[in-house]
């Protein structure tokens, strides 16, 4: 069975089910008709007796997106019990539409699928902040998604190069943030933003796929567009400027002004009430607090919380936003650097990318009872070249890591790979890093059984032909897994590109957060 990802069940029978015009879709919602578009063949009942259908059957026995598949030659029978078990059936059937063409002709073979997730949570992660995309792009993206059966789309909608989305209550946050002079000295501008009416349009889109749309608003830290906007937020209140740069950054916000909580309240609630998400992320992650241990407001909010340290103040800020989300009906996520107070709400769950070579607070947390997604940096960080992080490297990671408790391990609710795009400007090169390594992380997360390389190998060709059939090309199988000459040179080219002073200057903030971090 050439589909991606594998089907946990499959039993071949003789025979085959031959798709054409005339064949019947027996169902009421018009998704259907949509999703199983092929521009090969024009589906539908025609005049006349059909002479084969698909029929859609409820089966209250199955669970939540498991789904059954029972072809025939002369019907295919769906079993479901809730509109996402439809929807990946009908990722499963559009791949067998799309591989299995014989000249004119679309040959399925007959048999029994039975098939349901691994993990309940199975996502990708876009940057749009630092370059962005537009509706057209993301929807794209929707497609490929739902065809790989990941059901949650997270949008990092704002860092210290752009602010990319649409606030009312704040307007400076898209007038002023969402441009940025240039980009590392080119002389090009860049600018963009989802307007309320975009972010609408594209969750209607991720939904009738079965896709969750999650937003994120990192703070405290990634968040120069935001002080370029209202610089009064940060600890010193000087005038800054859209980051053209990259890397970690001394400016974030400031944690002891009682006003930047109620600024943060403000843009939240209004997120909120964009996004029907159960989530909303909020970063946490590369946060130097230099500026902090220089501010008397942040002092002052150490001594009269009973707090530690600045570590723990951002642990009490995170906890502020974390309540707050709490009442708008929302569970916070956020990146792993948010534990490292020791003292975080219970209820926010742990996304996990680095924590040291060994991530000792990610498996206490999970052993602890805290709910983690795997997001490891190497290798489900799809910016990298190839020839870090090759296809065959991403497929074999096993999400649940040596080192996880069997309590651990179930508290994994499941996997994630991120898209940043400081070096990603074009929607080709998008596609280009995350495919075919994106197919790699959805197999993980929602096949059972052992993993097969070999066997994915094979799969993948006939994927690229529902990817081709939405405009999507990324890297061949051959680019994904370069020699170790030629996967050298690219990481060495990559690394030059991305070498320069601001990049120098992050290195060193990072390294001193990392001295800085308490350890026990």
């Amino acid at each position: 069975m050439k589909v991606i990802p594998k089907v946990n069940s499959h039993k071949k029978t003789s025979g085959v089910f031959v798709f054409s015009q005339n064949t019947a879709i027996n169902s009421q919602d018009s998704t259907v008709n949509v999703l199983l578009r092929c521009d090969k063949l024009s589906f539908g009942a025609k005049a006349g007796s059909p002479p084969n259908s698909v029929d859609f059957v409820e089966n209250a026995a199955l669970g939540g997106e498991e789904y059954n598949l029972d072809i025939s030659e002369n019907k295919i029978t769906v079993g479901f019990s809730t509109q996402n078990g439809i929807l990946r059936a009908l990722s499963t059937l559009k791949q067998l539409i799309d591989g299995n063409f014989v000249g004119a002709a679309c040959e399925i073979p007959c048999g029994t699928i039975s098939d349901k997730p691994r993990f309940s949570y199975r996502g990708y992660m876009l940057d749009v902040a630092r370059h962005f995309f537009g509706v057209p792009t993301v929807k794209k993206i929707l497609d490929a998604m739902w065809l790989l059966k990941l059901n949650v789309l997270h949008l990092h909608l704002c860092d210290n190069q752009g602010f990319r989305l649409q606030i009312d209550a704040l307007p400076k946050l898209h007038e002023i943030g969402s441009k940025r002079a240039q980009t590392r000295g080119d002389g090009v501008p860049v600018e963009g933003y989802y307007t309320k009416a975009d972010i609408a349009e594209i969750i209607s889109y991720a939904k009738a796929r079965g896709i969750e749309v999650i937003p994120e608003i990192d703070l405290p830290g990634h968040t120069i567009a935001i002080l370029a906007a209202y610089p009064e937020l940060s600890c010193k209140g000087e005038p800054i400027k859209v980051s053209e740069r990259f890397g970690i950054t001394r400016e974030i916000l400031c944690a002891g002004k009682k006003s930047v909580l109620d600024f943060v309240f403000k843009l939240l609630s209004e997120v909120a009430a964009m996004f029907p998400s159960q989530y909303i992320h909020i970063g946490g992650d590369e946060a130097p607090k230099f500026q902090w241990e220089e501010c008397g407001d942040c002092k002052r909010a150490v001594q009269e919380n009973g707090l530690r340290d600045m570590e723990d103040l951002q642990g009490w800020f995170t906890n502020r936003i974390i309540e707050h989300l709490k009442t708008l009906g929302k569970t916070a996520i956020v990146w792993n650097e948010s534990l490292n107070s020791g003292i975080l709400d219970k209820s926010a769950i742990c996304q996990y990318w680095q924590d040291g070579k060994v991530p000792r607070r990610v498996f206490a947390a999970a052993d602890g009872g805290r709910k983690v997604i795997v997001s490891k940096f190497s290798p489900y960080y799809l910016d990298y070249p190839y020839g870090m992080f090759s296809l065959k490297k991403t497929y074999l990671f096993e999400p649940l890591m040596d080192g996880f408790s069997g309590e651990g391990a179930r508290n994994i609710i499941g996997v994630e790979s991120p898209l940043w795009t400081e070096y990603v400007a074009s929607e080709d090169r998008l596609f280009y890093q995350t495919f075919p390594r994106l197919a790699a992380v959805a197999e993980s997360g929602w096949h059972c059984g052992a993993k097969d390389f070999a066997d994915f190998k094979v799969r993948y060709p006939y994927f690229q032909n529902s990817l081709a059939a939405i405009g999507v090309r990324g890297a061949s199988l051959r680019e994904s897994l370069p020699n170790p000459v030629k996967g050298a040179l690219k990481v060495a080219k990559f690394a030059l590109h991305a070498l320069d002073k601001e990049l120098i200057k992050s290195a060193l903030n990072a390294k001193k957060v990392k001295e800085n971090r308490r350890t026990e």
